[in-house]
């Protein structure tokens, strides 16, 4: 017969082995099915920007991205691989009439944008990063960009003040993102760089504190409708 103290002995070493084992079972069960790390993400966005260019269908990689896309249209930044080279494919909106087809490379964590711009015969990708850091809580963060293909050279600033925000800025070219006070302006002006001469004028414009913004030029110079030269503004968050 055993005695208490004997079975008591027994019970404790066969608890002990049972949970020695089922451990090891679980640790062979994590080995077997290692967790796997998270695919890096990157963000981006695609402005149609060419101004007698028909309206677009996008794909990236296998996928379709959007559909029917008009002049002056903006997506949504959209997450993508980072870290990888993944093409970009633009075609006529409902067509497979390629009009860009471009491979593009993105760090993880980071914004871009694709600015599809020049006329229709020229038409190009111009492929940027997108700093997103926050302005504070006074300013405002915007960028300018001249993607009037006929559009002569320069300075884009707002009413009342003497020193332009951006200076000399020929067709393709682009500025990094400046802060501005965040507050509603009467104006944003363009002139014939280094005059004061404005050819174009977009009133009431409100660049908020806290928020970051992209202005291009658009358009043709001398052209009607929807191609007629113009500021575009896009808010980036």
């Amino acid at each position: 017969m055993i005695s208490n103290q004997k079975f008591k002995s027994i019970q404790v070493l066969l608890i002990t082995v049972l949970t020695v084992f089922s451990l090891s079972l679980l640790s062979g069960c994590d080995e077997d099915n290692p967790v796997s790390p998270a695919t890096p993400q990157a963000f981006l966005t695609v402005v149609h920007a060419s101004p007698n260019a028909p309206n677009v269908d996008i794909y990236y990689g296998s996928s379709t991205v959007a559909t029917d896309v008009p002049y002056l249209s903006r997506l949504a930044y959209i997450p993508v691989n980072g870290n990888s080279v993944t093409n970009l494919k633009i075609n006529a909106a409902g067509t497979s009439t390629t009009v860009i087809d471009t491979a593009l490379y993105m760090q993880e964590n980071k914004s871009y944008t694709v600015f599809v711009y020049d006329s229709l015969a020229s038409i190009k990708p111009l492929f940027l990063n997108d700093d997103l850091s926050s302005p504070g809580s006074i300013n405002a963060n915007v960028r300018f960009l001249h993607l009037s293909p006929n559009g002569p050279t320069v300075d884009v600033g707002v009413s009342g003040k003497t020193t332009p925000w951006f200076a000399f800025e020929s067709f393709s070219q682009y500025t990094s993102f400046r802060p501005v006070t965040g507050q509603m302006y009467d104006s944003l002006n363009v002139y014939p760089a280094g005059t004061p001469t404005v050819i174009y004028t977009k009133p009431n414009v409100n660049f908020e504190p806290g928020r970051i913004y992209t202005i291009i030029a658009n358009g043709f110079v001398g052209g009607t409708g929807t191609q007629a030269f113009g500021l575009t503004i896009y808010p980036n968050n």
